[in-house]
């Protein structure tokens, strides 16, 4: 056996020791592992190939030969040639799935799990990874479901992975296909999120996950937000938070917004929206009003949301402006009602007080009324 070969057989079969549904094995620390070692697992896992390609040949149906014996369904690497190809809906109904199987299947016999997440942000943009995709091959398999009440084959994790391949012509998709009773609605869920959380390049904007925290709920998968957001491996309070920081963009708004624009929309960017809208409901309604009459031309971009339009707009930034008065004795804020606050050093005597706001009132009126001097 080759070194090369050797090589990647011993990849493989570290990584098929994590992820869900996998079957429990020792861990070996790669450097640990010699050469001779390195071709006695690779022997190993020929084996532990053979017979599952034996075992599925022997159902009624027989899977189409291994990967690496195709020509037609797109790069293959050297770990994956021994892999299943399932070409048709019948021979997948077939399998015995007691455990999950490591095939490769055509995207065109996918559908999207209906919870999913990433459907609701639009379709993504995969140049990123096509490139790689193409020339070297897919090195993790996606997650997918049969699900035998419809007879679908719903894809759960690797959502990005599987709209890039499907966009090259002749290329399988590498997945591990699990029984909906293996990978119910609740695992799959997990699987999901937890996969996504950790794509920090890119991340589900918070609308799409609030909708999708919505929809697990309605659907029955958790029974609230605490119980969702500790199954995510989130702390208790970040569905709620996501759900709050959504709540910042008025309801009125919301369709005249692109899922694009709504994607652009960071954590900091909501705050910024409370700071314009979570006011008393006379100015809110008078805003809100505004926004609608130039929506057109402030949505006119969307690719992005206007955000410095909006606070060009209502002046925030201009009342911002307003602590910058502050100084070493007395610090100014504008609050969330328009109000003007000042906070004075706590070491002020109660006669001080007296005296500093008697002042205050004084000036004030001569600037607000200054008839009245």
């Amino acid at each position: 056996m080759s070194h090369k070969r050797a090589k990647a057989a011993v990849i493989d079969a570290l990584l098929s020791q994590g992820g869900f549904g996998s079957r429990p094995a020792r861990p070996v620390p790669p450097q640990e592992i010699t050469f001779s070692q390195s071709e006695e697992i690779a022997e190993h896992h020929d084996e532990v190939k053979r017979r599952l390609i034996a075992g599925n040949q022997n159902s009624k149906k027989n899977l189409t030969p291994v990967a690496g014996e195709r020509q037609d369904i797109g790069i293959i690497q050297i770990i994956h040639r021994n892999v299943p190809v399932i070409d048709t809906l019948d021979v997948l109904l077939e399998l015995d799935l007691s455990h999950h199987h490591r095939v490769f299947i055509p995207t065109h016999l996918l559908t999207i799990w209906p919870l999913h997440d990433r459907q609701l942000a639009g379709i993504p943009d995969v140049t990123d990874i096509m490139e790689s995709l193409r020339t070297e091959g897919q090195e993790e398999p996606c997650k997918v479901r049969l699900n035998r009440n419809t007879k679908t084959v719903e894809i759960v994790a690797g959502f990005r992975r599987f709209q890039a391949i499907s966009n090259i012509n002749n290329m399988y998709l590498l997945a591990d296909l699990y029984d909906d009773h293996q990978l119910n609605d609740k695992n799959a869920w997990i699987e999901m999120t937890r996969e996504n959380n950790l794509d920090r390049k890119k991340p589900i904007p918070i609308f799409a996950q609030v909708e999708s925290d919505r929809r697990a709920l309605e659907s029955g998968v958790f029974k609230n937000l605490s119980e969702l957001s500790l199954a995510a491996g989130k702390a208790e309070n970040w569905a709620r938070q996501n759900r709050n920081l959504y709540e910042q963009l008025p309801e009125e708004l919301r369709p005249f917004i692109s899922i694009e624009s709504l994607s652009s929309l960071s954590a900091s960017m909501y705050r910024k929206l409370g700071r314009i809208f979570n006011i008393n409901n006379e100015i809110k309604t008078q805003r809100i009003q505004k926004v609608i009459e130039q929506a057109e031309i402030l949505f006119a971009d969307k690719s992005k949301f206007p955000m410095n339009a909006l606070e060009r707009l209502f002046e925030v930034t201009a009342n911002n402006r307003i602590r910058d008065f502050s100084t070493r004795y007395i610090r100014v804020r504008r609050d969330h009602n328009g109000n003007v606050n000042i906070a004075l050093p706590s070491s002020v005597s109660e006669q001080q007080l007296k005296s500093i706001i008697r002042l205050l009132d004084e000036k004030i009126q001569s600037v607000i009324n200054p008839e009245k001097k």
